[in-house]
């Protein structure tokens, strides 16, 4: 006779080792991207050798490939992210992931000619773009609200994880070998990322083996321009937007300034510059999982995320008054802003997921990383302001926490959470 019970109990078993699987495999895509479009950075000094540039033109040239992938990565998060809600995340994904690869193998094998190897990384922005858009819609279809926050923290992971793997892996290797064998590698690896894409990723429980897209989607069949209308129309969806961009401008300011402000404000020398600029990945990493959990056990978002925003001027504040010389004070000032950002991140998430309406999660989610990622290079652009103006690395940075009490305040008397 067969045991009902057993069996739902059997079937609930597998749905969740089947969820766990689906969100490892989201959070190798994010590491694999991050490892790609990081690649640049870390073989910047070796290509600038192989063109002969001055350090005039490195900073011009070389900033060019870097700051061109943000501008097509911005562009495809706004215009292509609809389309993952039209064919779903598997299509999305895997055609993502090898395009990204083969734009690697382009700029690798034609390298030598600057224009083709800009071009490449224009290719990766276009690609990657689609990368958080196509998690987001996995998780609401697979998860329920009171988990969605740390199933957003598993795939959002794969950010810090491949910063801090970037380095570690990809300089010894390039060392040993060149800078074009490190592409070589990380395409391959996005390449072998495309079979367990289609083997294992789902828009949901229902679409398992199919992966066809959902027809009922409120906003299917309208065009970019007027998808993007409807949700804009939305003052919660405005909100979100909003702290995810306030969030950016810091994450993107403090990263992109922490090299230099590590040597030249804290007192790190060089040597010790390499594996100091890490560490405070490991809070952002810390941050991700702590408030996710928490924010799931009480189900109260939005008091957490107006906690991370006003940590960030007492943090800065803290930086400013007790940074000194001894490197283990600045380094636990600055894990522990890398945690109090990333507190929000898996949250602000989970909220675009409860307001996007039915079958527009994707393109919120697109329009949110595409604005939160574009106009958050306003972060490193108001450091270097102010610090052009002051020569005050600390208050260039206390710039960041007024930023952060601004986005608040509006959140705080605005926001109203419909989970």
């Amino acid at each position: 006779m067969i045991n009902i019970n057993l069996l739902k109990k059997l079937e609930v078993g597998l749905t969740r080792r089947y969820r766990l699987g689906i969100l490892l495999v989201l959070a190798a895509a994010t590491t694999v991207g991050y490892l790609a479009r990081m690649g640049v950075s870390v073989a910047l000094p070796f290509i600038s050798k192989d063109f002969n540039w001055t350090l005039s033109q490195q900073g011009n040239l070389g900033g060019l490939l870097l700051g061109i992938f943000l501008v097509s990565y911005g562009v495809s998060n706004l215009f292509f992210s609809p389309y993952v809600d039209q064919f779903g995340s598997k299509k999305s994904l895997s055609v993502a992931a090898a395009a990204w690869s083969a734009s690697l193998l382009i700029a690798a094998f034609f390298g030598s000619n600057y224009l083709i190897f800009l071009l490449s990384r224009v290719l990766l922005g276009l690609s990657q773009g689609i990368l958080f858009p196509t998690a987001s819609k996995v998780v609401v279809g697979w998860f329920p609200v009171k988990e969605r926050a740390r199933a957003n923290s598993v795939f959002l992971a794969g950010g810090p994880i491949g910063s801090l793997l970037s380095p570690m892996l990809l300089a010894p290797l390039i060392l040993q070998t060149s800078w074009q064998a490190s592409f070589y590698v990380v395409a391959a690896t996005g390449f072998v990322l495309v079979i367990p894409v289609l083997i294992f990723l789902a828009d949901s429980p229902e679409d398992c083996g199919s992966n066809q897209p959902d027809p009922k989607g409120k906003l299917s069949g309208l065009s970019i321009i007027e998808k993007t209308k409807s949700l804009f129309s939305d003052g919660q969806f405005r909100l979100v937007v909003l702290v995810f961009w306030g969030m950016n401008c810091i994450w993107w300011g403090v990263s992109l300034w922490l090299p230099t402000y590590l040597v030249e404000a804290a007192g790190v020398s060089m040597g010790e510059m390499a594996y100091s600029a890490t560490i405070p990945y490991l809070g952002a990493l810390a941050g991700l999982f702590i408030s996710s959990w928490v924010s799931d056990l009480t189900g109260n978002r939005k008091r957490i995320v107006l906690l991370s925003l006003l940590l960030q001027p007492v943090l800065f504040l803290l930086l400013a008054l007790l940074g000194s010389p001894v490197r283990a004070v600045v380094l636990t000032l600055l894990v522990t802003i890398f945690f109090a950002n990333n507190m929000a991140v898996p949250l602000i998430f989970a909220m675009l997921q409860g307001t996007a309406v039915e079958g527009s999660v994707g393109a919120a989610t697109g329009i949110m990383n595409g604005i939160g990622n574009g106009l958050g290079v306003a972060g490193p652009l108001s450091i270097g302001f102010v610090l052009s103006i002051t020569g005050s690395y600390n208050l260039a940075l206390l710039s960041l926490g007024a930023l952060a009490v601004l986005v608040a305040i509006p959140f705080a008397f605005y926001y109203n959470p419909a989970e």
